[in-house]
C-alpha cells in the first residue's frame, strides 16, 4: 500500500458514504485512476493500471509559481529596487502582501471573468513600509491613485495561466485511455481556476473529477492510515 493509494481509498469511500452516488460497485483493483497532486513548486501525476503498474511524471512548477508571477506584477508597479528593499528590510511586509492577495484573490479567482470584480489592494493598509522605497514617477503613480493597485481580471489571469497551462498540457501527454476518476489534490488544488480548467478539458473524457480535501501532509498520513484500515475489512 502506497500513501497516493490510501489518498484515492479515502476520497473513495467518502464520496461513497455521502449523499452522491456514483453508481458502480467499489472494488478498489478494477479502478484505473489519475492523481494530480499540485504542491508549492512540484507537479506529480501518478495513473494507476488494473494490473497495478504504476505510470509517473512530473514537472517543478506550482503555487510558488503563483506568487512569483504576483509578485513581479507588484515590482511592476512599485519598482525593482522598492521590491527588492522591502524584501531585505520588512521580510514580514513582503508576507502579508502575499497573504492579502493569496486570501483575497487567488483562493477564489474562477477565470470567469464575468464574476470577478476587480480588487483594491491598498499598500496604505497592507503594506505601508514599501512606500518609503519608492522614487520618481513611481511614488508620483501611486500618490495619484491614493496608494490602491488594482487587479484587474486580466491581471490576475496572466499570473494564473503560465503554470495552470502546463499542469493541463502535462496531464494531456500523460492521459491514458479508460481512467474513470481523476482526482487533484494537493495544496493547489483548492484554486477554483485550476478546478474549472481541468474539468473542461477533461470532463469529456473522463466520468468523475475529484478535489481531494487532503492538501498536507498531516492529511495524507491520516489518509494512509484510514485507507489501511478500511482495506483490511
Amino acid at each position: 500500500m502506497w500513501i497516493a493509494e490510501a489518498v484515492v481509498i479515502y476520497a473513495l469511500y467518502t464520496l461513497k458514504s455521502s449523499r452522491m452516488n456514483f453508481n458502480f460497485n467499489f472494488n478498489f483493483d478494477s479502478i484505473k485512476f489519475m492523481i494530480i497532486d499540485c504542491d508549492d513548486d512540484k507537479v506529480d501525476l501518478i495513473t494507476r493500471k488494473h494490473d497495478k503498474n504504476i505510470k509517473r511524471s512530473g514537472n517543478f512548477c506550482g503555487e510558488a509559481d503563483i506568487i512569483k508571477e504576483f509578485l513581479d506584477f507588484i515590482e511592476n508597479k512599485v519598482g525593482t529596487d522598492a521590491l527588492k528593499s522591502l524584501r531585505e528590510n520588512h521580510y514580514e511586509s513582503l508576507q502579508k502582501m502575499i497573504q492579502e492577495f493569496s486570501s483575497e484573490i487567488k483562493s477564489s479567482f474562477t477565470g470567469n471573468k464575468d464574476n470577478y470584480e476587480t480588487y483594491e489592494m491598498d499598500l496604505d493598509s497592507v503594506c505601508p513600509n514599501i512606500k518609503k522605497y519608492l522614487t520618481g514617477s513611481k511614488f508620483l503613480e501611486l500618490e495619484d491613485n491614493d496608494w490602491l493597485i488594482d487587479f484587474e481580471f486580466d491581471d490576475v489571469k496572466a499570473m494564473f495561466d503560465p503554470i495552470i497551462n502546463i499542469i493541463i498540457n502535462l496531464v494531456n501527454e500523460h492521459f491514458d485511455r479508460d481512467i474513470s476518476f481523476i482526482f487533484l489534490a494537493g495544496s493547489l488544488s483548492g484554486i477554483k481556476y485550476l478546478q474549472n480548467r481541468i474539468i473542461k478539458e477533461f470532463s469529456d473524457r473522463v466520468k468523475h473529477i475529484i478535489v481531494t480535501p487532503l492538501q498536507n501532509v498531516e492529511a495524507t498520513q491520516g489518509a494512509l492510515y484510514y485507507g489501511l484500515q478500511l482495506n483490511t475489512n
